[in-house]
């Protein structure tokens, strides 16, 4: 169930800010996977690095390779109108789609086409570098990874995090009862002290 979505600006000074990006929430943990298919648990997050090869797994291309070709991208593209935050600058192209400045993007070669938004950038090691955003005959375009994960306040699920996710809730052990204590002699009855016990970081040794 779509659950929040960051809303984007109409100007060049929220460029760097501008992440369309939104996330679901998931009803039944048994009906999804973290895994990405042919590649397994992603194991972390990375930055992108310009010439390192890249792959994505894409919901209309199946798993395509590229490589990262600029960072640091600043790109105008047409978005929808009902999606923008704020004033505009512009009346739009009467479809409903305005143009607006995106910044910091990671442009690759080709890797998404139609209906693959929302794929995963993943280096040689499975490190989620970018998050499929746009694309074009010659260039695709991704948020970075780190960035669009920032923006919703989420971490990435890696193995070690789903295992947490998934493993059965140990059980918890009942309380023992403490063992009865002797009766105090006369002598012990009458010996009483009272304890005042300070601490202070300079005698910590």
């Amino acid at each position: 169930t779509l659950s929040r979505w960051i809303k984007v600006r109409d100007d060049p000074q929220a460029a760097e800010a501008n992440v369309a990006v939104a996330i679901a929430q998931v009803d039944r943990l048994a009906d999804v996977s973290p895994q990405i298919r042919g590649r397994g648990f992603l194991r972390g997050v990375r930055s992108a690095v310009r010439g390192t090869p890249m792959t994505i797994v894409g919901r209309t291309s199946g798993q395509v390779a590229g490589t990262i070709l600029r960072v640091g991208v600043r790109e105008e593209l047409a978005y929808p109108i009902h999606r923008v935050e704020g004033g505009l600058r512009s009346i739009g192209d009467g479809a409903g789609f305005v143009p607006i400045l995106f910044g910091g993007l990671i442009e690759t070669t080709r890797l998404l086409e139609s209906g693959d938004c929302g794929a995963i950038l993943v280096d040689g090691e499975n490190y989620a570098v970018g998050l499929g955003f746009a694309g074009g005959d010659e260039v695709s375009l991704f948020f970075p990874m780190q960035k669009a994960l920032d923006m919703l306040n989420v971490d990435l699920v890696t193995e070690e995090v789903w295992r947490r996710l998934t493993s059965p809730t140990p059980p918890v052990a009942a309380p023992q009862p403490t063992p009865a204590q002797p009766a105090p002699t006369a002598a012990q009855a009458t010996d009483t002290y009272d304890v005042f016990i300070s601490y202070s970081h300079e005698d910590q040794q």
